[in-house]
């Protein structure tokens, strides 16, 4: 064998190691890279979200309370409610009149024409594709995420609240997305269900405890996690409503 050829071979060699080196390099910045953009992709997804949340629950306040400021007063009364005549009545998941962890709020209103109309904010419990059109998520029990809550929906029910008048069905409304969400515009980022207790007694202010669900984006398996806000109402000041979120 010829000098020349030895030379080669060990030039040859050597080009060969260096460049598996540099592929095992590059593998290792792409994994990183990859990791890096999974948990940035992840923690943006977790803010639109968080920013989700938050504008349907003070939106479901802001409906609310335009019903809640214009409530029917006493008959012939123009002065504040009373414990007897406060324009409202709650009811709980069984349609019986209730004061704590109520599930139903009817408001009635007066208009100037003498004309009369009841909103009704309620809860239900929903199949997912009824909410979303998503079929995979029908195996989420949310159950457990609602401890605590008025409404608790079963193995495959998303809770959703509902504003519907009796007179007129232009006002009505749904919560989450307004029912507009379909398999073809729902992203998972978003919510999947909001519900509304209710607890009022006497004179004392309308105290909400709003709860929006969400998939939890920190875990890489189907899991809800809750947002809850608490929206205290005055009984007739209607300039110091207050907001406690959690």
């Amino acid at each position: 064998m010829s000098r020349s050829n030895v030379i080669h071979s060990n030039e040859s060699g050597t080009t060969l190691i260096e460049t598996m080196i540099a592929l095992v390099i590059l593998a290792a910045i792409m994994a990183g890279a990859s990791g890096l953009w999974r948990s940035y992709n992840r923690a943006a997804k977790s803010h639109d979200a968080a920013e989700s949340l938050g504008a349907e629950m003070t939106e479901l306040t802001s409906t609310l309370q335009r019903f809640w400021i214009v409530r029917t007063r006493p008959p012939g009364f123009t002065g504040s409610y009373t414990a007897t005549n406060p324009g409202f009545s709650l009811f709980d998941a069984a349609s019986k009149p209730c004061t704590t962890g109520c599930t139903k709020l009817v408001i009635g209103i007066t208009k100037s024409s003498g004309a009369t109309e009841q909103i009704t904010i309620d809860n239900q419990c929903l199949a997912p594709g009824a909410v979303t059109g998503l079929s995979r998520l029908s195996a989420l029990n949310i159950a457990a995420t609602m401890s605590g809550n008025c409404l608790i929906c079963t193995p495959g029910k998303v809770p959703v609240v509902t504003f519907t008048s009796n007179s007129n069905p232009a006002s009505n409304r749904r919560f989450p997305h307004n029912g507009a969400k379909s398999a073809a515009t729902f992203r998972l980022t978003e919510m999947l269900g909001m519900s509304v207790c209710f607890d009022q007694t006497g004179i004392a202010p309308l105290v909400l405890d709003q709860r929006a669900y969400a998939l939890n984006l920190d875990l890489e398996v189907d899991a809800l996690k809750a947002t809850q806000r608490t929206t205290i109402m005055p009984f007739d000041n209607f300039g110091n409503v207050r907001l406690e979120s959690k």
